[in-house]
């Protein structure tokens, strides 16, 4: 079922589920590079923005104290060259908790 926030935002569906998306071809490009550099796929590619929305969302978080644990792992990913498969398990490790406040 796809929610009333994505209905009103096309590009987001796009941006998620279209491989035509820059961001989806970024992400496929960060899975299956052998290289920790990301600015030689950053220059092969058009403007990829998801890359510099984790930077900008990351320092959001940090100032507001908000804990965003996926997105710190792709921020740790893209960042500080923290390996993938590492970041992975420590979400997967990650002990369950109520992610919303009522």
């Amino acid at each position: 079922m796809i929610s009333d926030v994505a209905l009103e935002s096309p590009s987001l569906i796009l941006t998620c589920n279209s491989i035509k998306s820059r961001n989806t071809q970024f992400g496929n490009l960060i899975a299956n590079y052998n290289s920790l550099n990301f600015d030689e796929i950053l220059k092969s590619q058009q403007v990829t923005e998801g890359y510099f929305t984790v930077r900008a969302v990351n320092d959001i978080a940090k100032n507001r104290n908000i804990q965003m644990p996926i997105m710190q792992s792709i921020y740790n990913i893209l960042y500080k060259k923290f390996l993938i498969n590492d970041e992975i398990n420590k979400l997967l490790e990650r002990p369950t908790t109520n992610e919303f406040k009522n």
